[in-house]
């Protein structure tokens, strides 16, 4: 084991993937600060969320640290001072990636594990300034190039694994997710069922299989037409940002070590004798090969149900499985005097929708209320998971969180009407959702109707509903089911009255009763 470990590689796949590696960083972050990213989740928001662990990382400089990110992956690009570079690359992104786990991504953590193996590696011994200006052993040993093709293995089965679901057997989310982009780019065959079919099944497919066609030669071939034709419909159909231009540049790590040598029609080198792997490296290889195996499968000891209350999400590799919208409010509580936090002064709209199906994320902040305010903090919380009827997020009693009530108190009888999105005018078809609670926030009801685009309002009718108070989480959907506005009311209902008024042309700016609301993208 320790002589194959050693045994001296070319090292020009490797070289070729860092160069490609440091070019699509450098392109991401550019287009981070010309678009505004930067701006929107690091300077304006004034409250960032951290991870288990990390809430002892300060809030960096923004403007700093995205130059730090965009010189060192320049320089990793080049090869120059390639170590240096990779510790820069690998301190400054770690940091911009802890420092809002509100942002969280699976190929943001890709991205540090990649930028660490850099650091331990020696990509520099090809392509690079490095290798022209200190002429070193221009070969490496077996185990770099194993360790990075380890890790995108890790990422591609670990994904299939994942899809092992019933939600995603049976098409769910990916036939809402096709519907919408079918309807948004006027492309109807995406909406046709066997799209889903084929998307559903092929994902797995590909996530368990291709990685390993594309080591054996026999099968290359068909292992990069399948990863190929995988990450380019992603980029099409999905904005999942760099991740699929990365993964097609990692692709090379897969052919033959010196594949990228003989493209340029260089001599082959000749390789040296193998020496002994270092215990140390040994030890090294075995611990992160073993935390990389083991830390994705963390919720099957804990009985978790990932989907729904995000335990064992993070760093899992569970990308693209499901959609979540719903609603949140908060309320302080000082000695029986109610008020609303101005939570839109700390938390930007994006923000707010990464929140919404996250229950830790949700707790962290209103920690941060009580602390703030030294009140208790009332919150409301409900969500849909996959197009399903929303429910409680939260668990009754709250935990082991004193300063936390969970039993939202109803601000009073109000007229239900629809708060559409300004962007959402009519016209429009699609499918009004009611899903009715009681005033314990327990559901007792939820209805469809079609929405008529040339009505003024619509009516839905509860005719099984006793008269009393009533919440209501009021969505309007698209007809692939995506969320495109919506309200949180309570109302009243008196004996012999149990309709409850939506009405198109009525439009409210912002959130009511304090409460925010929306859905987000499909988290990753």
């Amino acid at each position: 084991m320790r002589a194959w470990l050693a045994r001296p590689t070319d090292p020009s796949s490797l070289g070729l993937f860092r160069i490609l590696f440091g070019l699509c960083l450098t392109v991401n972050f550019i287009d981070y600060v010309l678009t505004g990213t930067m701006r929107d989740e690091m300077i304006a928001p004034r409250f960032h969320f951290r991870y288990p662990g990390f809430e002892w990382v300060s809030d960096p400089e923004p403007r700093v640290l995205v130059a730090a990110i965009l010189a060192s992956s320049l320089l990793l690009a080049l090869g120059f001072l390639t170590r240096l570079a990779a510790l820069g690359f690998l301190v400054s992104y770690a940091w911009w990636f802890l420092s809002d786990a509100a942002y969280y991504n699976n190929h943001y953590y890709l991205i540090c594990l990649l930028g660490g193996l850099f650091l331990v590696t020696n990509p520099e011994r090809w392509g690079s300034l490095d290798a022209r200006l200190w002429p070193r052993t221009p070969t490496i040993p077996a185990w770099q190039l194993l360790l990075f093709r380890f890790q995108l293995i890790v990422v591609y089965f670990y994904g299939g694994l994942a899809k092992l679901n019933a939600d995603w057997l049976r098409g769910v989310p990916v036939k809402f997710w096709l519907a919408d982009r079918a309807a948004a780019r006027g492309v109807d065959f995406l909406a046709w069922p066997m799209t889903t079919t084929v998307v559903t099944y092929g994902g797995i497919v590909i996530d368990l299989l291709a990685p390993f066609l594309v080591l054996w030669r026999p099968t290359r071939w068909l292992g990069l037409a399948m990863l190929v034709g995988f990450h380019l419909s992603n980029a099409f159909l999905f904005n999942i940002g760099i991740f699929p231009w990365l993964m097609l540049a990692a692709l090379v790590l897969f052919f033959e070590p010196d594949a990228p040598r003989r493209w340029l029609r260089r001599s082959p080198l000749a390789l040296p004798a193998p020496r002994p792997v270092p215990v140390g490296v040994l030890a090294f290889l075995a611990v992160y090969v073993l935390v990389q195996l083991l830390v994705p499968l963390r919720h099957v000891v804990r009985g978790s149900n990932v989907a729904w209350d995000e335990d064992g999400h993070l760093c899992s590799w569970r990308m693209k499985l499901r959609d979540k919208y719903g609603a949140i409010g908060f309320m302080l509580d000082q000695d029986g005097r109610l008020s609303l936090p101005d939570v839109h002064s700390e938390l930007t709209g994006y923000q707010v929708r990464r929140i919404l199906g996250r229950p830790h994320l949700i707790r962290q902040y209103a920690r941060h209320l009580a602390e703030k305010s030294g009140a208790r903090v009332l919150i409301w919380t409900w969500s849909s998971l996959n197009r399903r009827p929303s429910q409680n997020l939260l668990d009754e009693q709250g935990g082991d969180f004193p300063f936390l009530d969970l039993k939202f108190p109803p601000p009073g009888p109000a007229r239900l009407v629809l708060a559409l999105d300004q962007r959402v005018g009519r016209g429009i078809e699609g499918i009004y959702q009611v899903d009715v609670l009681d005033e314990h926030n327990h559901p007792v009801g939820s209805r469809r109707i079609h929405r008529d685009p040339t009505a003024t309002r619509q009516f839905i009718e509860f005719a099984d509903l006793p008269a009393g108070r009533f919440r209501l989480l009021v969505l309007a959907l698209s007809p692939g089911g995506l969320v495109l506005a919506y309200t949180v009311a309570d109302c009243e209902l008196q004996p012999g009255d149990n309709r409850f008024k939506i009405s198109q042309s009525r439009f409210t700016p912002g959130p009511p009763l304090g409460l925010v609301s929306g859905q987000p993208e499909a988290l990753p």
